[in-house]
C-alpha cells in the first residue's frame, strides 16, 4: 500500500511540473507514446491486439538502415 501511495505522489508531482512547464512555454510538442494513442484506441475498440498492430505499424514506418 505504501508503494502505491508513493507512486501516486510521484505521478501527482509529475503532473504539476508538466502543467507548470506548459504554462511557461507557448509551444508544446507531443511526448513519447503520444503518436500511439489513436491506433491503440482503435485497436481496443475493434478487438485487435494493440501491441501486435503497433509493432507492425512501427516496422512499416521505420527508416531503412544503411
Amino acid at each position: 500500500m505504501l508503494q502505491f501511495i508513493k507512486e501516486a505522489e510521484r505521478s501527482h508531482h509529475d503532473v504539476i511540473m508538466i502543467i507548470k512547464r506548459a504554462l511557461k512555454n507557448s509551444i508544446v510538442v507531443a511526448g513519447g507514446g503520444a503518436i500511439d494513442v489513436i491506433p491503440r484506441q482503435l485497436c481496443d475498440n475493434v478487438g485487435f491486439d494493440a501491441i501486435d498492430v503497433l509493432n507492425k505499424l512501427k516496422q512499416k514506418h521505420a527508416l531503412p538502415s544503411g
